[in-house]
């Protein structure tokens, strides 16, 4: 039987920068079968858009990483954010993941939810709101269904994005030579980010027809 996450709130620190709100949340989020994330990163936007990383310090250990992974992949999901809906129609009120029409697809916390989690036995599994996400399927985005209206945003990453990375060079060498683990993390952000917009953009364009 599945169960709903339950999560508690510990301490919230919030820091005001300039028009934006950067926000450092620590909180506990049991899941059945699955990792328990203690620690997150928020940033928000202008716009009321919120973007969170969730992670465990314990999983990113095993994984020789720190919770400064967890702030670069903040860094470069609030990059890959502000790079797409700069552009016309993704910022268009009535089609965007800020401003949807919600007769026909919005997330109803307007939060993009990513999550670091490991890769092997009960680390690979994040189950939120009923819905089971496999992390070997990470990077990836998806969304958890909670009406014919509202869906939640999530996207999934490794906690071992360096191993992935250098598989993926031997697969895929690069022609510019040594990857850059930065550049590959904004652009892994960026690609998934695009399927968030483009999903709800599609939802609501649909509409139209």
């Amino acid at each position: 039987m599945m169960k709903h996450a339950s999560v508690s709130c510990l301490a919230v620190l919030s820091i005001f920068l300039g028009a934006f709100l950067f926000a450092h949340e620590a909180f506990s989020a049991a899941i059945p079968n699955g990792p328990i994330y203690k620690d997150s990163f928020e940033y928000r936007f202008m716009d009321g858009v919120k973007i969170k990383v969730h992670y465990s310090r314990q999983i990113l250990k095993q994984s020789g990483e720190t919770n400064r992974f967890a702030r670069d992949v903040l860094d470069a999901a609030v990059e890959a954010y502000q790079i797409i809906t700069q552009f016309q129609g993704f910022s268009s009120i009535g089609y965007t993941f800020a401003y949807p029409d919600k007769s026909y697809a919005y997330d109803p916390d307007r939060t993009i939810d990513i999550y670091i989690g490991g890769v092997l036995g009960d680390e690979a599994v994040l189950n939120q709101a009923s819905h089971i996400f496999s992390f070997k399927d990470a990077p990836c985005f998806d969304t958890i269904k909670l009406s014919d209206t509202q869906y939640e945003a999530v996207i999934l990453l490794p906690s071992n994005y360096r191993e992935f990375i250098k598989n993926w060079e031997r697969i895929n060498p690069s022609s510019l030579g040594v990857r850059n683990i930065s550049v590959d993390l904004r652009g892994t952000l960026i690609h998934e980010m695009l399927h968030v917009i483009l999903f709800y953009y599609n939802k609501n364009l649909n509409k139209d027809n």
